[in-house]
């Protein structure tokens, strides 16, 4: 039940939100460039990747998602703006907001997690892994 609740909410905020997580899946996307692939392949990854997350990466493509939470921590630690929901302005591999503003950090946070997944090996046997080992 706790994994339909969870995606279910990320679904819903990819889908309805206004706001940067929807680049966050663009993103992803983009630099996948691999067929039949969707950035919702990473909402319950290993320990990491979807909402929440602790404990040590799974592998390399959870230790992307870990040093993205890290990086929107940090974001969020300034009360500037929120990563979750606001919308920043990108053309595909450029952040086009001012450099030094939140949103151009949001931006970079996007853009780096994108980039590294995109060098990972994708392992199924971690979808799903926090729901069933501790993390």
């Amino acid at each position: 039940m706790h994994f339909v609740q969870n995606f279910l909410t990320f679904v819903a905020l990819i889908n309805f939100s206004n706001g940067g997580l929807n680049e966050l899946c663009e993103l992803i996307d983009f630099y996948s460039k691999k067929e039949f692939f969707h950035c919702f392949a990473y909402d319950e990854y290993g320990c990491w990747c979807g909402p929440g997350g602790s404990g040590k990466p799974v592998d390399k493509a959870d230790g992307c998602c870990k040093r993205h939470d890290h990086c929107y921590d940090r974001i969020l630690s300034k009360k500037e703006c929120n990563p979750y929901i606001a919308q920043y302005s990108f053309d595909k591999d450029k952040c086009l907001n001012e450099n030094g503003t939140c949103l151009r950090e949001i931006c970079e946070c996007d853009q780096a997690i994108s980039k590294c997944l995109s060098k990972q090996n994708y392992n199924r046997k971690f979808y799903g892994y926090r729901l069933l080992h501790k993390c």
